[in-house]
């Protein structure tokens, strides 16, 4: 009896082997799993799953290549949505639009994918009490967003911003006023140790810094030409550079804030690239004026508004001479909105596979 059921286990396994390699030739690309699905979607009575594309992807790729992976999928592109539909399973929100109350609009919704990283503006709690998955992209611009973190620590130690104006009204400094510092053995504090919090700690290392990353828990870590350490008072007080690397939330919203600028350096800068609320701009204005921190780097800001009110604290801070802004750009870059388009597509066949790589807990 044991030999039977033997013979049968190995006839299955390789009637199983032959499906997997005849789908992956009539799709003709090499990862043939995506074609064997174990099924997470509830089809719809006419045995179709809806997939919306909320707004466009940020770069093109082929959608229907994608999504084809999920057998009886139909896709509702974003000029094709309705305010209601109540036959949609999946929704692809590429912008910040989860604060939408998509349950309620699509009251078969089973799944959303989050076409970026930041989620401290989603009700992950309210979906997930109404049985939808949440999946996000926790990686897709880690590279762009710790390169841009040392191109804004550059261009502050070398006054790129001062020189490049400076030329357009034909003054060739020749007396040092623009005279700028290296990178080279700067100590920098890097706060937070998440995938772009590592590899902003050994860009910085690569440049010859000495790098101090502050972490809750530093026990067990270690990393060549980085300490770690749970003195932030410490490696605020020693840093040239701060660059901050938090997620955004309740323990975290206003992280940089009065007492803890105080431990700044004279002379010292501080780079955001993470989250605008993460800093009390009220008390990085104050601290400003004082010198410590000298600079201030910021890719982003609590209001982020073309039309936003002229007497807040961000419109205080990027009129600040000591305050180099960019327009939240981290993640802009060709390679990283082409992952991010292909990113969020890909989750919702995962979600279909029943994998919950990218599912938010």
């Amino acid at each position: 009896m044991e030999n039977e059921k033997d013979i049968e286990r190995l006839i299955q396994s390789s009637l199983a082997r032959r499906q997997l390699l005849l789908s992956a030739g009539a799709a003709r690309r090499p990862v043939s799993l995506l074609t064997s699905l174990s099924m997470s979607f509830k089809p719809g009575a006419d045995g179709r799953i809806r997939v919306l594309l909320r707004d466009e992807p940020p770069a093109k790729v082929d959608v229907s290549e994608i999504l084809r992976a999920i057998p009886g999928v139909d896709i509702v592109w974003p000029e094709q949505q309705s305010e209601s539909d109540n036959e949609v399973r999946a929704v692809i929100c590429f912008e910040h639009e989860a604060r939408i109350k998509l349950k309620e609009q699509f009251p078969a919704l089973q799944m959303i994918s989050l076409g970026f990283t930041g989620y401290d503006e989603v009700d992950v709690e309210a979906f997930a009490d109404r049985g939808v998955a949440l999946y996000y992209l926790p990686d897709y611009s880690a590279d762009s967003v710790a390169e841009l973190t040392l191109a804004l620590a550059l261009a502050s130690l070398r006054k790129i911003v001062e020189c490049h104006a400076a030329v357009i009204d034909g003054q060739w400094d020749r007396k040092g006023e623009l005279r700028g510092v290296e990178l080279k053995g700067k100590t920098v504090a890097v706060l937070g140790y998440g995938r772009i919090g590592a590899k902003v700690a050994r860009l910085f290392a690569a440049f010859g810094c000495r790098v101090l990353v502050w972490v809750r828990n530093p026990d067990g870590r270690s990393a060549e030409g980085i300490t770690f350490t749970r003195d932030l008072e410490e490696a605020l007080s020693k840093a040239d550079i701060v660059s901050v690397h938090l997620p955004l939330n309740k323990s975290t919203e206003r992280f940089i804030d009065k007492d803890k600028l105080k431990f700044f350096k004279q002379g010292s800068i501080l780079v955001n690239t993470a989250r605008g609320g993460l800093i009390d701009e009220d008390a990085l204005l104050e601290a400003l004026g004082r010198g410590a921190p000298r600079m201030a780097a910021l890719d982003l800001l609590v209001e982020e508004d073309p039309n936003m009110n002229k007497d807040s604290a961000s419109t205080r801070l990027v009129q600040s001479p000591n305050v180099l802004a960019t327009p939240h750009i981290g993640f802009k870059t060709e390679e990283a909105l082409e992952r991010k388009a292909t990113e969020a597509i890909r989750n919702v066949v995962r979600f279909a596979q029943g994998n919950r790589e990218n599912a938010l807990p």
